[in-house]
């Protein structure tokens, strides 16, 4: 999958040059769809890696856990992403307010975990 994802970026980045030089006005467009093509090849690992975490989660029994945290980790890279693509598209306002947006749902999924934890330390101190 490495050379794939190497090759397919490089490509991209000789075929946007090679545009540009020819004047194509929409240089950043065509590398961002293609960066949505390149990171569709990631797909089978991705859902290979969240499978095994779950099923490991299930088999130590925490697999409520092991979920917010993929849900976290997802959260976070899909942010991070789409935060990427508006800047580089020249929005950066919209992908500041992205990474608010990452910062507050990523609490917004551990806050249950967050809440427990507080519960269990007010019951060991009394």
């Amino acid at each position: 999958m490495m050379l794939r994802v190497c090759g397919a970026a490089l490509l991209v980045s000789l075929l946007a040059a090679l545009l540009s030089e020819l004047g194509f006005r929409q240089k950043r467009l065509f590398t961002l769809l293609s960066l949505v093509v390149i990171l569709s090849l990631f797909a089978d690992g991705i859902s290979r890696a969240v499978s095994v975490v779950t099923s490991l989660g299930e088999y130590a029994s925490i697999g409520d856990a092991s979920r917010c945290a993929l849900k976290a980790v997802g959260a976070g890279y899909l942010f991070g992403f789409t935060s990427d693509a508006c800047e580089e598209l020249g929005e950066r306002g919209v992908a500041s307010l992205v990474n608010i947006g990452a910062r507050v749902e990523i609490f917004l999924i551990s806050l249950p975990y967050l809440e427990e934890v507080i519960k269990l330390g007010v019951e060991l101190l009394k």
